[in-house]
């Protein structure tokens, strides 16, 4: 991500950006003309989704949604593509045991989802308007969540969120490869809310087109391989990091807010997957260092679970993500979750 923040490598590669800026207009030209199709489930469905690539706390986003609605009494699923899977089948999570799925089967990130929202179904499907169709045919959820589905117009939605970093929300300003835009900025015009996930220092201003809510990053406990869950030790406290994200530099900032002592951080590229010689060299530089744990995020811990012994210092920091102004985000979020909200109140009525 720090290369998309610089301008001057844009200059080599702009040529190629305006080619996909053309590909991606003329794309959403066609969804804007009906000349591609765009297919409504009867259940509401509400995207998630980034204008850029990664690292804007989508995931974390999506845990949040998904309990506020369920606070409420709404049936919740979940839709993801499983970015990076090798298995092209799609798969349901949570209606069994996750035992025998792994991230290589899933993706990262919907396992990660499965384990924090036990008992919502997770589907995971390249063809979202597939696994929609099975959730409202099978499963009967009162709303559904589109994991990263700002760019997948081919299933209509009620609304469109879109997650931001607040140091750098539209990265460089230029399009893919010269920039981290997935499309042009002109698409947030639709957007029903804009959700800036980060910590405050350095934050960039965004040109308000639509409601804004701004979050942290907060740390929540810790997890050992065998899956306990431990408090967080208060300084002083001294760790070797890594992690396999887009944006590590929010990682960095999160263990920065426990004021403990950060001995190493090792970055991997996102969605890295660790070879045995991976654990190798971290195990060496725990000992190197002399720090009490080797730590890393949630999202790289799911790819490394039942391979870590629970006698070495292996550790999951696990975060949330809390709006600054919760009063506020709750009176937006009932304004966006409007219809599904509303039909839950008016089946109790009948009901009751």
């Amino acid at each position: 991500m720090r290369f998309f923040e610089k301008k001057w490598p844009a200059v080599l590669l702009w040529p190629l950006s305006i080619l996909y800026s053309a590909l991606t207009c003329l794309r959403n030209r066609a969804y804007d003309l009906a000349l591609l199709p765009q297919h409504r489930l009867d259940t509401p469905v509400y995207s998630i989704g980034n204008i850029t690539v990664g690292g804007t706390g989508k995931t974390p986003t999506v845990l949040y949604l998904a309990h506020w609605l369920q606070r409420r009494g709404l049936r919740v699923c979940v839709l993801s593509r499983g970015y990076g899977r090798k298995e092209k089948e799609p798969v349901i999570l949570n209606t069994g045991t996750l035992n025998h799925y792994s991230a290589d089967r899933t993706g990262d990130e919907p396992l990660l989802l499965a384990q924090r929202l036990p008992g919502t179904p997770i589907l995971v499907d390249a063809d979202r308007l597939r696994s929609g169709r099975l959730a409202q045919q099978r499963l009967h959820p009162d709303v559904i969540l589109l994991d990263d589905g700002l760019q997948h117009r081919r299933l209509a939605r009620e609304a469109d969120i879109v997650t931001f970093r607040r140091q750098a929300p539209l990265g460089n300003g230029f399009l893919l490869p010269a920039g981290p835009l997935r499309e042009s900025p002109h698409r947030l015009q639709r957007c029903a809310l804009f959700w800036l996930n980060g910590a405050k220092d350095g934050e960039r201003q965004l040109s308000a087109q639509a409601p804004v809510i701004r979050a942290t990053y907060e740390p929540q406990d810790l997890l050992d391989p065998a899956g306990n869950s431990r408090a967080l030790p208060p300084p002083p406290f001294s760790v070797v990091a890594f992690c396999g994200l887009a944006n590590p530099d929010s990682f960095q900032r999160t263990l920065a807010k426990l004021n403990w002592t950060i001995r190493a951080f090792i970055p991997f590229p996102d969605h890295h997957t660790y070879t045995g010689q991976d654990l190798e060299r971290l195990m060496d530089r725990w000992c190197q260092e002399q720090a009490d744990v080797l730590i890393t995020t949630e999202k790289d811990w799911v790819k490394l679970m039942g391979r870590l012994s629970s006698e070495q210092p292996w550790r999951c920091l696990r975060v949330q993500i809390m709006p600054e102004q919760p009063q506020q985000a709750d009176r937006l979020l009932e304004a966006l979750f409007a219809v599904p909200l509303n039909a839950k109140r008016l089946a109790a009525g009948q009901r009751g």
